[in-house]
């Protein structure tokens, strides 16, 4: 991990954990080496960036084709490890270099539902994660963030920020469509840990 990653990811979670009282769970789920696939729910512009600096390590990101349009913006994603992905049809080039990335041992924070959803609902995985994920045989950890789509109400602590990142599924070679429904069954598996302990507020 390069210093300037580091002191970025250091200081936007201090600054989560100060203002909106940030808790994270499960983070010893991330495996320190190797590739991997970190597949989360999305609900908000600032998903990537904040599951991004509790990860372990340094993270490469697939992020729509529209965020790239400007140029003082693209290039400060782009210093961040992300790149773009065309939403309509399939990507081969994203998806290609994804498999590339991690089969030289990174890891990739993936949205598998493709957009972000509202109102609190999750939405369907798309195949490409499941793809992207049997190809490579590297291992998925779910995760689950809440109230990042509700952070002014977060930094009164009516709501919790919170990530947890759960135990990594294992990619076999088959259908990539039932693999990607399985991702999203284990982020929904997640969600309703939340919801059982009462940490929806």
């Amino acid at each position: 991990m390069s210093t300037y990653y580091y002191l970025s990811q250091l200081f936007l979670r201090l600054v989560l954990w100060a203002l909106f009282g940030l808790r994270v769970k499960g983070r010893e789920n991330i495996p320190r080496r190797g590739g991997v696939i970190i597949a989360a729910n999305h609900i908000s512009l600032a998903d990537p960036p904040f599951i991004g600096s509790v990860c372990r390590r340094e993270a490469h990101y697939l992020a729509k084709e529209e965020l790239f349009r400007r140029k003082a913006f693209a290039a400060l994603i782009r210093a961040y490890r992300a790149f773009p992905l065309k939403r309509d049809g399939v990507d081969r080039e994203a998806i290609g270099r994804a498999i590339k990335l991690l089969r030289s041992g990174h890891a990739l924070l993936l949205f598998p539902e493709g957009s972000r959803q509202k109102g609190g609902e999750l939405g369907p995985g798309r195949p490409g994660v499941g793809l992207i994920a049997t190809k490579t045989g590297v291992p998925v950890v779910p995760a689950f963030i809440q109230s990042s789509d509700h952070l002014g109400q977060a930094i009164l602590r009516k709501r919790r920020l919170r990530i947890t990142f759960g135990q990594p599924l294992k990619a076999k070679k088959g259908d990539y469509k039932e693999f990607a429904r399985q991702i999203m069954e284990r982020i929904r598996e997640l969600k309703n840990l939340h919801e059982e302990r009462g940490m929806s507020v």
